[in-house]
């Protein structure tokens, strides 16, 4: 044959292989993954499939903190642009694009895509992995965890459908049920973070302060390339049992040049450095750092609620320190920006 013809022909076993890369949900299979895609694209560009999957592959490592340029996640949008205008009625394009506009805190178009992908094809399991992901960023908790049960339906040995259960659980405050999904996951997949990071969480929340940093400790050990997330949330442990000196050190060991992925990482570096600082009476650093975390969020944000939830802490942190200066002039003025912002949780003065 020649090469045209065995190109046509390879093109379905690689992608074939490029996804079953996709669902290991591991850094190393996530790049194998992207090669696989841009291969078949070489031979076929017009491979709707093909584009969706690499928008997938580009934005599961933005959103894992894998691959944090910008740029990538552009090439991942457009990826998933091409793959739905090759073919609109594939929900693998639809899903392609859908999880791209989320790791973009896009989640307006990001959830109008994976609802048609899942229109298309009520059994994708990827689909409603990440339709699940984006509602549960939205606190819409019950439609959450209605995905998480269909995923179970649809494969009831993934370590995925597994944390997002336990996802559900944790959001809902059933901490008991939510730690016993997270420790299922971790039993199907000892390699997947997501569920050990769930599981510390859920100590952290239950204020078993302790079980939270034997398990924050367990998970850098085993995870080293995810030290700088575990950090950060190894800090905001610090932060809840009061040892402010111990979070700042922490804080104070990550470049401020870091380029973090997703950027709820680095809102939450900012937040947690400047409440550290202000709680040891540095307070005109602090506001250094509240300000750098209220100026660096975007105008037309339309991402999760916890990015806003950070985002609202700073505005308070600026109001406090502006009072406590005397200049109620400017803490008016941070007021009345942070009423414009949609969407915060704020627990601001008004008097």
């Amino acid at each position: 044959p020649d090469l045209k013809d065995q190109a046509a022909a390879l093109r379905e076993p690689l992608y074939r292989q490029a996804v079953s890369y996709l669902l290991r949900y591991r850094k190393d299979d996530l790049g194998q993954a992207v090669r696989l895609f841009n291969q078949i694209l070489k031979s076929s560009g017009d491979f709707a499939p093909a584009h969706g999957g690499l928008a997938e592959a580009r934005a599961l490592r933005f959103l894992w903190g894998w691959e944090p340029d910008p740029e990538r996640l552009r090439q991942a949008l457009d990826s998933g642009k091409k793959g739905v205008e090759l073919g609109p009625d594939l929900a693998e394009t639809h899903l392609g694009l859908g999880l791209a506009c989320m790791a973009a805190d896009r989640y307006t178009p990001a959830l109008a895509e994976l609802d048609r992908a899942v229109e298309i094809d009520p059994g994708s399991f990827r689909a409603h992995l990440y339709r699940g992901m984006v509602l549960r960023g939205l606190r819409r908790t019950e439609e959450a965890g209605a995905e998480a049960t269909r995923l179970l339906q649809i494969d009831p040995s993934s370590a995925a459908a597994w944390s997002l259960l336990g996802d559900y659980y944790q959001d809902s405050l059933r901490f008991d049920v939510a730690r016993e999904s997270y420790l299922t996951a971790a039993l199907l997949d000892q390699r997947l973070f997501w569920p050990r990071q769930g599981l510390a969480a859920t100590y952290q929340k239950q204020l078993n302060y302790g079980a939270a940093a034997k398990t924050y400790d367990a998970t850098e050990h085993d995870f080293p390339e995810e030290q700088l997330r575990v950090r950060i949330l190894e800090a905001s442990l610090l932060i809840a049992t009061q040892n402010y000196e111990e979070a700042l050190r922490l804080y104070e060991a990550i470049s401020e040049k870091e380029i973090f992925s997703p950027p709820l990482l680095r809102r939450l570096m900012l937040a947690g450095r400047a409440y550290a600082l202000e709680k040891l009476g540095s307070a005109e650093k602090a506001e250094y750092y509240w300000t750098q975390l209220v100026e660096e969020f975007p105008p037309d944000f339309d991402g999760a609620v916890r990015d806003r939830e950070v985002v609202s802490r700073g505005y308070e942190g600026l109001v406090r320190y502006h009072d406590g200066k005397g200049d109620r002039r400017r803490a008016t003025d941070l007021l009345e920006k942070a009423c414009r912002q949609g969407g915060m949780d704020y627990t601001l003065p008004t008097a």
